[in-house]
This record gives C-alpha cells, sequence and structure tokens, in this order.
C-alpha cells in the first residue's frame, strides 16, 4: 500500500516531508507515500482526473488531497473535489485546511516562535489570541507583523516541530486525527 498526497503548494511538501515521519515513524518517503505538490490551485484540480484514471486505478494505493480553503466554502470545495474522484477504485481523503497552512502554524505559537522569534513580541495581540482558522489570510497577516517571514522556509522547519497534540487550529486536529484513521482504515483494506 503506498499513500499518494496530491498537493496544491510545494510549502505543504516541505511541511509533510518532516511531519509524516514523525506521524508514522515506520513509513519510508517513496515507499510507503509520495508528495507530489503542484503550481497552485488550478494545477491540482487539473491533475487529479488523470491521476484517478492512471495510478489510483491500477495500483493498490490511497490518496489524500490537499487544497487550502482560502475563500471558498469547505463543503461546497471538498464536494467539488470528490466530484473528481467519482471513478476512483482507490479509497480518497479530502482534508481542507482552514484557509491557508500558515494557519496550522499559528495554531502552535511557542512553535512558531522557537523558528520566528519576532513572533514572540507579538503573538499576545487579539489577532493571535483567536481561533487561527478564522483568520481570512493568515500568511498575509503573518507577514505583516513577522517581516522575516518565508512560507518555504516555515514549512521546512514546521513540520519538524508543530505540536500535534495541542494544536489550537481545528483543522489541523482534524486532518491529523482523520489522517491517523484514514491510514488505518487503508492499511486493513489491502
Amino acid at each position: 500500500m503506498k499513500f499518494y498526497f496530491l498537493l496544491e503548494e510545494y510549502s505543504m511538501s516541505l511541511f509533510l516531508r518532516d511531519l509524516l515521519p514523525r506521524l508514522f515513524p515506520t513509513f519510508i518517503d517513496e515507499e510507503h507515500y509520495s508528495l507530489r505538490h503542484h503550481d497552485g490551485k488550478e494545477d491540482l484540480i487539473g491533475a487529479i482526473p488523470p491521476f484517478i484514471k492512471g495510478i489510483a486505478s491500477k495500483f493498490e494505493v490511497s490518496v489524500i488531497i490537499i487544497h487550502d480553503q482560502d475563500n471558498k466554502d469547505c463543503v461546497q470545495l471538498k464536494a467539488e473535489i470528490k466530484q473528481l474522484c467519482k471513478h476512483s477504485t482507490a479509497p480518497v481523503f479530502i482534508p481542507i485546511p482552514c484557509r491557508e497552512l500558515e494557519a496550522w502554524y499559528l495554531g502552535d505559537p511557542e512553535g512558531f516562535s522557537s523558528i520566528y522569534q519576532e513572533f514572540d513580541k507579538v503573538k499576545k495581540k487579539n489577532v493571535f489570541r483567536r481561533n487561527p482558522d478564522d483568520l481570512i489570510k493568515p500568511s498575509k497577516i503573518i507577514k505583516d507583523y513577522v517581516p522575516s517571514f518565508s512560507k518555504t522556509d516555515a514549512a521546512r522547519n514546521m513540520g519538524k516541530i508543530i505540536n500535534t497534540d495541542k494544536n489550537k487550529s481545528k483543522s489541523f486536529q482534524y486532518f491529523i486525527r482523520e489522517l491517523k484513521k484514514f491510514v488505518q482504515k487503508s492499511i486493513k483494506i489491502n
């Protein structure tokens, strides 16, 4: 059984590269899972049908499609992606990060502060006290307060340290909980 992660962007690939071995210590990159990033939403959406028709229909695989919510309705977005997968013989899991990957980072302010020390000075501001999934554009808000912020540097580092147990982002909690269930269920099926 191999798990294919179809990802919207490179930063999610960097993040998962270090997070997945923490969640599944026996998994080996490219043996048990493959991270396939795309160049944005349109590229990801365009890649789903050929992937489902090709690899996902011919091999023993499970598919995880990660697409940021941004300003879309989460339920509608997930339904649209499910529609693209309707002919899949492989199990498919579609987690939607609420707004953006960066909201997941803000769910662990201590971890984020360990990478960006200047965040430590501003993390108590009201904007960062609320549920990070409610922030409309977390990456822009972070950049406004932490000028040194880089999507790729944050992704490279946060996957190694993000708190998976006490993260305040509900969409991150959902992702971790449901990914573990999906992997276990997929392994049992095969």
